[in-house]
């Protein structure tokens, strides 16, 4: 029987508890969107990972309401403020 390191262990715990929160993110988003717009729930449209027209520059959440603006969100749980600012440039760059 195999033993992860610490440091692999405590990478996949981080990137589940990250998937937790896109989830909950999402349905946040999707409640308060219908409470402030006098929306139903299901009109509010996400989208995990959604292309931003880049190659591999992906946002990890998009909401779409009726005839309102999109906006994104992202999720950094355990990012440094370094890979966070990376991260976000890279996906913000002109092409």
């Amino acid at each position: 029987m195999s033993r992860c390191s610490p440091p692999k262990t405590a990478r996949a715990i981080c990137e589940k508890l990250r998937l937790f929160l896109e989830e909950i993110c999402c349905n946040l988003c999707r409640f308060s969107e219908a409470a402030e717009h006098g929306v139903f729930p299901e009109e509010v449209r996400i989208a995990q990972e959604s292309f931003l027209g880049t190659p591999q520059a992906h946002a990890d959440i998009r909401v779409d309401v009726s005839d309102r603006l999109s906006y994104f969100v992202e999720v950094k749980y355990g990012y440094s403020r370094s890979q966070i600012v990376s991260s976000l440039a890279r996906k913000t760059a002109q092409s």
